[in-house]
């Protein structure tokens, strides 16, 4: 028996889970799987941030920014056979991206060198294996002339399995120092409604400028922006079209509110003017994705540089919230009308952060920086829901420095019950040791609960590092910058990602006797009824996933 499952476009944060039955006579079956299945596009982006906004931004915090911006979307691919389709938006994008017309789009993974040869490649590659890593980046010189065809913001990407994608950007003056670096988020994990968690109404001196960029999926998209939220500024509206991208540039306090008519992606953007330089970038996720409980795997670095936590409680009273570290737990109150609390993380720990009565809230985490001094580390990410982690990370994009000599950013890797930690370095499965699967692998470490371990690849790049366990216990990881180990200055790279979790599919059948047509109990004859669940807890979907029986 088999089935052929696609993942409906909904909520990438709730569970995917899907359900076929089969009747079957009590006999013995034989079926066969069909030979081929259409090809169906999973996992859909436009890729955000466009680089001359980038560059408002950071000309917001500093003077001396240069006009030509290194820009970077790495692009991780979790399933073999992978076909992807990669369309310019200078030239207009595709009505149906599976069956494109234009010369410009370009098709990767299907052996055919006359529609598109993926970047890094002499010729098309007939198959993707699971783990490959295709890196788009281009110097883009602003303002931007749309005559040039470039790998840059605003095209769009859709693939017929999951993929990870980090998108990292920096002006080539004054270099990696004043930078910054998100995951990218598919469609299907756009929202209508965002609020910003943090803003200039703190008085973190990080926080001195706040933005957001807004980027719409569809034609048509009516965009509400309130930079106070409940405060006294009117709200403000702005239309959008596919593709394209409004920048808050600064003012944005918190409780800020983006609402909009149809779906959009949101990045927050934070910095410390003047201080030669501090900026970091986020992505957040709509309201209806909050979670009562997440995890984070970033630690106070071993020299003592800070990590913080900021807790925003969009709810009208106050909650309670309940912490656990691996060296302590207890609880906190995060005030109500978009109060925000700030923890400090201890060393060498993780941490679970849980709501006390389940309401929702939002958490986002720098690291490096204190309070007084974030100019020589600083970098930040979103924590993710509890719920939605699995036994795997992949990391999209991770140089240890912008020219490979060091390797300052490591992968900060959590668990949240003790296991042993599997660490693929570069995601291939070829390593000296192997697993009790039959699998190959680099390294392992036996980690307590909410013990962090940073993790280096000894190639200085932790680019697409697979960490997986094997009892099921779930983790969670962050790619960044460790100021214990990392200088100052250039190359090293001031800013990290969230590592959002690997698609791992849970299926269980069950069965129960549909009619019964002879003697009690079961006998041949009967029909039983199969139910076979396949549930993903990850963020990402299983795309074209085929469940044979």
């Amino acid at each position: 028996k088999a089935a052929l499952i696609r993942p409906p476009l909904a909520d990438a944060r709730r569970r995917r889970r899907l359900t076929t039955w089969l009747a079957a006579m009590f006999c013995a079956l034989g079926c066969l799987l069909p030979a081929a299945f259409a090809a169906t596009l999973v996992h859909d982006f436009y890729l955000p941030m466009p680089e001359a906004q980038i560059r408002q931004t950071f000309t917001a915090l500093e003077s001396n920014v240069g006009t030509t911006l290194d820009s970077v979307f790495s692009v991780v691919i979790t399933g073999d056979g992978t076909v992807i389709y990669y369309d310019q938006w200078e030239d207009g994008y595709e009505t149906d991206i599976a069956n494109p017309t234009q010369s410009t789009t370009q098709i990767w993974g299907d052996g055919n060198n006359a529609n598109g040869i993926p970047p890094g490649y002499t010729n098309d590659p007939p198959s993707f294996p699971a783990g490959t890593v295709l890196t788009l980046r281009n110097l883009i010189p602003l303002p931007r002339n749309p005559a040039n065809l470039l790998f840059d913001a605003r095209d769009r990407m859709a693939a017929t399995k999951a993929l990870v994608v980090s998108r990292a950007a920096w002006a080539t003056t004054p270099g990696t120092v004043l930078a910054g670096a998100v995951e990218v988020t598919a469609t299907i994990d756009y929202g209508t409604g965002y609020i910003s968690p943090v803003g200039q109404d703190m008085t973190n001196g990080l926080f001195q400028y706040v933005g957001l960029m807004v980027m719409a999926e569809q034609d048509g998209t009516s965009v509400t922006i309130d930079t106070d939220g409940p405060g006294a500024t009117a709200p403000f509206t702005v239309a959008l079209n596919r593709g394209e991208s409004y920048l808050v540039n600064g003012g944005v306090k918190k409780g800020g509110s983006v609402n909009a008519t149809k779906p959009v992606q949101v990045n927050l953007v934070i910095g410390h003017i003047g201080a030669h330089y501090a900026s970091d970038w986020f992505t957040l996720y709509p309201t209806n994705q909050w979670s009562g409980s997440y995890v984070t795997p970033v630690g106070t670095a071993a020299n003592g540089n800070a990590t913080f936590v900021y807790l925003y409680n969009p709810n009208a009273s106050a909650i309670t919230i309940n912490y656990s570290t691996r060296v302590s737990s207890g609880s906190f109150s995060v005030p109500g009308a978009s109060g925000v609390f700030q923890f400090q993380m201890p060393q060498n720990s993780g941490a679970r952060f849980t709501s006390a009565g389940g309401q929702k809230f939002f958490a986002l985490s720098t690291a490096g920086a204190s309070p007084s001094s974030d100019a020589a580390y600083d970098w930040g990410f979103t924590l993710l829901p509890e719920d939605g982690l699995t036994t795997e990370a992949v990391v999209a994009w991770g140089p240890g420095s912008s020219d490979g000599s060091q390797n300052g950013s490591p992968v900060w890797v959590t668990p949240v019950a003790a296991t042993r930690v599997y660490v693929d370095y570069n995601g291939d499965k070829i390593g000296p040791l192997t697993d009790p699967r039959g699998n190959k692998y680099d390294v392992h470490y036996d980690l307590g609960a909410l013990e962090s371990r940073t993790i280096f690849d000894p190639d200085k790049d932790q680019t697409a590092m697979r960490l997986y366990t094997l009892d099921g216990t779930l983790i969670t990881a962050a790619w960044g910058e460790d100021p214990a180990v990392a200088g100052p200055g250039n190359p090293f790279l001031d800013f990290g990602t969230t590592v959002l979790p690997f698609p791992v599919p849970v299926l269980k059948k069950t069965s129960v006797l549909y009619t019964d047509n002879g003697a009690p109990g079961l006998t041949v004859g009967d029909v039983l009824e199969y139910t076979i669940e396949v549930d993903n807890k990850g963020l990402l979907p299983l795309g074209n996933l085929a469940v044979i029986d």
